[in-house]
């Protein structure tokens, strides 16, 4: 007795089933092509961003690879990176762009240059790197609170250009009379095992010749 009627709940549950296929079966099935032609069409898109990124590369490499034999065709293939190519490549044009435009001597162009790039830069190192230079470009004709303003911020801990920010800070410290601050700086450089090699010895080098007291 038990066995027929657990037929008979089979035969419903097996009923209910299928009138519910007949109901949503349609709705089901659309959904779920909605799902594979979305997972189809993100894996697609994956793919077309990662073309993208491997042309933009190898374009890349050929402008800088151009900048040694025809800075003008270098700079040429630069602009148009920065037009059409997606991020770093196009922020890694721009900076390109900046450093060709520093070498003929119009270092104002060139730190407007930079400027630019770093606001349109997603990644942190890239674009501290770009105010860092746009500061260096500037740095002998800025009001010293401008320069000082923009490297404080770079200086900041945890930021990439953290190091070189705070050279510049000490040479700026200096400049203005105020031997203490500088000293602090770069004793604070050539103490933090994380500092450049070189940027440790320069810092070592100033605090040699530094007056005052040197410990």
């Amino acid at each position: 007795m038990a066995d027929i009627f657990q037929e008979v709940d089979e035969e419903v549950r097996r009923d209910r089933a299928l009138d519910f296929m007949r109901r949503y079966g349609s709705w089901l099935l659309s959904g779920a092509v909605a799902i594979v032609a979305l997972a189809a069409g993100y894996t697609a898109w994956q793919q077309y961003n990662r073309n993208r990124h491997e042309q933009a590369s190898a374009r890349f490499d050929t402008a800088v690879s151009e900048v040694r034999g025809d800075k003008p065709k270098a700079r040429a293939s630069f602009e148009t990176l920065t037009a059409d190519a997606p991020q770093p490549y196009a922020g890694l044009a721009q900076l390109r762009i900046a450093a060709l435009e520093a070498e003929t001597g119009d270092r104002a162009k060139a730190a407007t240059l930079y400027g630019t790039a770093s606001g349109e830069l997603s990644q942190p190192e890239l674009r501290d790197l770009a105010q860092y230079l746009a500061v260096l470009e500037r740095f002998d004709v800025a009001p010293p609170e401008e320069s000082r303003a923009a490297l404080t911020t770079l200086a900041g801990p945890g930021r990439p250009m953290r190091a070189p920010a705070q050279e510049l800070l000490a040479t700026l410290a200096l400049r203005g009379g105020d031997v203490a601050t500088a000293r602090s700086l770069w004793k604070s450089l050539m103490d933090d095992i994380t500092t450049p090699a070189a940027m440790r010895q320069r810092a070592a080098d100033m605090l040699a010749f530094l007056p005052g007291d040197k410990k």
